[in-house]
């Protein structure tokens, strides 16, 4: 009877470790895949501040030092971006996107996203809880 008790014990101990690790390597691959998903929105988001930035600020000198801001809602409303290129990996949220872009040479700009999305924020960007979108 002991050795039923030990096996069974045994059985379960081991069978909770298979689905413990089973469970902790889906949810890796889930925050892998959502990281693939979050520098995809950075990208799309660089890349429409860059046109934003060419149409807007044609020209820029690296002497004035200033950076300048730009929100998400100011590229979907000023700028023509598609709304959906911020969709969150749940589908049905949206990110929240501020960019910084400072003049690196003449007439060149440089970019940086940051993005707030339903599970996921960049927190040194600025002050979350102030933004507005403004959709």
């Amino acid at each position: 009877m002991k050795k039923i008790i030990i096996i069974s014990l045994i059985s379960l101990t081991v069978l909770l470790l298979v689905a413990y690790n089973y469970i902790e390597i889906k949810k890796e691959k889930q925050i892998a895949q959502n990281n693939i998903r979050y520098e995809q929105i950075k990208k799309d988001i660089n890349k429409e501040a860059e046109r934003y930035f060419h149409l807007v600020y044609p020209n820029c000198n690296p002497e004035n030092k200033g950076v300048q801001m730009i929100f998400m809602s100011e590229l979907v409303n000023n700028g023509g971006m598609d709304k959906e290129k911020v969709l969150d990996v749940d589908g049905k949220s949206y990110c929240d996107t501020i960019t910084y872009a400072a003049c690196v040479e003449k007439n060149k700009w440089e970019f940086k996203t940051y993005i707030k999305c339903k599970d996921y924020e960049e927190s040194e960007a600025f002050n979350w809880e102030s933004f507005d979108p403004n959709f």
